[in-house]
């Protein structure tokens, strides 16, 4: 159901489902948040100001679904010396959230990987299915 854009009729699917189509799920989205997709789906990293914009952002990408892991976020940071691909097990077509540090919550910084901005503020990772790799970085 598409609620109040659909009209007076709130529990219709779509007013024409033969002319009211969106392949890409991305009606939802306004101008910014299309940049912003357009960025992260070419590998750059984006900014928000809140974990509800963040979200929004993942919605409007279908294709990708979330992924729980236990490394590197559980250690805290990420080994230095370790190669990126050794240690970055998550799967294409995924996203992971690094919102905290697991090993001290009270801390500033999310992990180690010298990148101020990735290890200090909550983030979500992307892999795409293509295997491009890029970030929804969390700055309030």
């Amino acid at each position: 159901p598409i609620s109040i854009r659909g009209g007076i009729n709130l529990y219709q699917y779509a007013p024409n489902p033969l002319s009211w189509i969106d392949p890409l799920g991305l009606a939802g989205c306004n101008a910014q948040q299309r940049r912003n997709i357009s960025d992260l789906r070419n590998g750059k990293d984006v900014t928000v100001r809140s974990i509800d914009e963040a979200r929004a952002l993942l919605d409007n990408m279908p294709d990708l679904r979330p992924h729980v892991d236990n490394f590197p976020a559980r250690s805290g940071e990420l080994y230095i010396g370790t190669k990126f691909s050794d240690v970055w097990k998550q799967p294409a077509g995924t996203y992971r959230g690094d919102l905290y540090n697991v090993k001290n919550p009270l801390s500033n910084v999310v992990h180690n990987s010298k990148n101020p901005l990735h290890d200090n503020n909550p983030h979500y990772n992307i892999i795409f299915g293509d295997g491009t790799k890029a970030g929804i970085i969390i700055v309030p």
